[in-house]
């Protein structure tokens, strides 16, 4: 399992994952009052860079950590 230090990461990554939903959301199947209300308050593209840059982080660390000593670790 991993330690507990990474739960602030999942947290964070939880948040990130609701404003790409409320992104798409807002562009693609809210009502017009809505999409003009919100359309550019969240940059979509930087919010996934963030995520997948988090996400890379935390499976490298797994990998150093946890995998490096198991059997057929290269």
């Amino acid at each position: 399992m991993f330690p507990l230090q990474y739960r602030p990461f999942g947290a964070f990554r939880l948040l990130l994952d609701g404003l790409v939903v409320f992104q798409h959301f807002t562009a693609n199947a809210a009502p017009v009052w809505w999409h003009d209300r919100f359309t550019g308050l969240f940059p979509g593209s930087a919010v996934v860079f963030v995520f997948f840059a988090m996400s890379g982080f935390v499976i490298g660390q797994a990998v150093d950590r946890i995998y490096h000593a198991r059997p057929g670790a290269g």
